[in-house]
């Protein structure tokens, strides 16, 4: 019988690396040290590499599923590396306690696993998958933002509107390659992607060009707005600020966002403790500071007086908008009220001067004499405050042409002057404080009942307004001027006595001053 050598048993299949960690086969020295140590510092050293492009700079779509594979890859990195380590800490512990030996650096390692799980929970609720939603609206059009659109005003001026979603920031860059003569953009958005606001601010910048805000400025907007040469604010429109939105790792990101914002401000000259006030505002509601602060802090570089374009009422200014910003609800429906035919014609005036990029001021300057002739019929209607107001806004007017130019002061009256006028026109505030007035005039004489013009209380007023003249010595000559006014007072003596003789109707109460100044504007008085 023929004995048979048995065949050698086949050695067991080795497993792999990778394998031999998950099994928690590996000492736990080299687990933590090697597979989660120094694995998760050269994953943040490559995060570091300044030549990796930003995943924003990718296209929307690239950018969508790069990022869904990077986020797969490290998840499941981060589930090899706690699953193995936790094995092995576990194998580190029976070996131990078969020793009789304490397993301090194995508890120590369930901490390391317990942090590493709630650290993950943590990315992935605040950042992973803000930032998935985010680019996955952006793979899909940014529609959250699809409100963005430019206006060409006129060769010299662009407005940018609506909201910065992806890819806006190029769309300026095009439009303003195509528009070389371009110097002032009007930027009237709502803000959006902070990317959008930076790269918006470097295009700006690097053209030299100026912006302005003529219906608000916010969030990203605001980044953008930084780059002007010159900043200008329009008195209707500000700045808004409000807290970061957005995926964030964690608050130490949050707090670099803000740097970041903060130190763009303060190169563009942004006075520091401001632009730390602004970006660090901590509420989700927009903040307007005070135009004032803005000026000071010279966030804004000064004021729009008119010379730019209309700009703040859309894509496709329509007739109706006009109106309502142009005017205001209750005066629109006043001046429609008062004179339809007048209305209707200023309204088609105003639209073609704003179509067409005409300034603010010329487009609103055939405004203020049509409003001033409406409002002028309307005196007999209109409140006593109105009326008031008017007679105040007369005196300032003749206190600032009798402190800068007797000879302007006489062309305002009607009176021979001596010499050529030097000032051709009122300081803004004076304009807009005008056309407020008018305004109240046409909108308070609606429905009201007619109150006539009683000679014999405008008598009695202007008595009264001699009186208060001959308190003081000024208000002698300047009474004794106005008794001679056709006669051979100098220019200066007639401009002052008319300052000082409404200075003093200033000072009536708001029926006597109602009544002179109809009397003195109305075509009854």
């Amino acid at each position: 019988m023929t004995e048979t050598t048995p065949a050698p048993a086949s050695a067991p299949p080795q497993s792999s690396y990778f394998r031999k960690h998950w099994n928690g086969e590996l000492s736990l020295a080299r687990t933590f040290w090697v597979n989660i140590f120094a694995v998760n510092v050269a994953l943040w050293g490559i995060s570091k590499i300044p030549s990796l492009p930003p995943i924003n700079d990718l296209a929307p779509v690239t950018a969508f599923v790069t990022f869904l594979a990077l986020i797969g890859l490290l998840s499941a990195l981060s589930i090899w590396q706690v699953v193995g380590l936790w094995r092995s800490a576990s194998a580190y512990r029976a070996q131990k306690k078969a020793e009789n030996k304490g397993a301090g650096w194995a508890f120590a390692s369930y901490t390391v696993c317990i942090v590493f799980v709630l650290s993950f929970v943590m990315q992935t609720v605040l950042f992973v998958v803000p930032t998935t939603v985010q680019l996955a609206q952006i793979a899909g059009g940014d529609t959250e933002y699809d409100d963005f659109a430019m206006r060409l005003l006129n060769p010299h001026e662009l407005e940018v509107m609506g909201g910065l979603g992806h890819g806006s920031a190029d769309k300026v860059k095009v439009m303003l390659d195509a528009n070389p003569d371009v110097a002032i953009v009007h930027l009237n958005s709502r803000g959006g992607r902070l990317e959008e606001g930076y790269k918006l601010h470097d295009i700006i910048k690097s053209q030299g060009l100026s912006t302005i805000t003529k219906s608000g400025c916010e969030s990203a907007c605001t980044l953008a707005f930084l780059a002007g040469k010159e900043r200008y604010l329009s008195s209707s429109a500000g700045l808004g600020f409000h807290a970061p939105s957005g995926p964030y790792a964690s608050l130490q990101d949050v707090t670099k966002t803000r740097v970041r914002m903060i130190d763009l401000a303060v190169a563009n000259g942004v006075v520091q403790d401001f632009a730390a006030e602004v970006y660090f505002y901590n509420e989700d509601d927009a903040w307007y500071p005070e135009h004032a602060d803005l000026l000071k802090s010279n966030f804004a570089t000064g004021y729009s007086s008119g010379q730019f374009a209309v700009s703040g009422l859309g894509a496709e200014p329509k007739l109706e908008d006009i109106a309502k910003q142009g005017f205001g609800e209750d005066f629109d429906k006043a001046l429609r009220a008062t004179d339809a035919e007048t209305y209707n014609a200023l309204l088609a005036e105003i639209h073609e001067g704003i179509l067409t990029g005409k300034p603010q001021n010329v487009v609103y300057g055939s405004v203020a004499s049509v409003m001033e002739a409406i409002a002028l019929k309307r005196l007999p209607y209109a409140s006593q405050k109105s009326l008031s107001d008017l007679g105040d806004h007369f005196a300032a007017q003749l206190a600032f042409l009798n402190a800068n130019d007797v000879n302007s002061c006489m062309q305002f009256l009607g009176l021979p002057m001596e010499g050529p006028a030097s000032i051709s026109g009122f300081p803004p505030h004076f304009s807009i404080n005008r056309m407020n007035i008018w305004q109240d005039i046409i909108t308070s004489s609606v429905g009201a009942e007619k109150h006539p013009v009683d000679p014999t209380h405008v008598n009695t007023v202007t008595d009264k307004v001699y009186d208060l003249l001959l308190q003081t010595e000024n208000g002698k000559t300047a009474a004794t001027t106005l008794g001679d006014i056709e006669g051979t007072p100098s220019a200066a003596k007639r401009c002052q006595a008319f300052s000082l003789f409404y200075d003093a109707v200033s000072k009536l109460d708001a029926t006597d001053k109602a009544a002179f100044v109809q009397d003195t504007f109305s075509d009854e008085g």
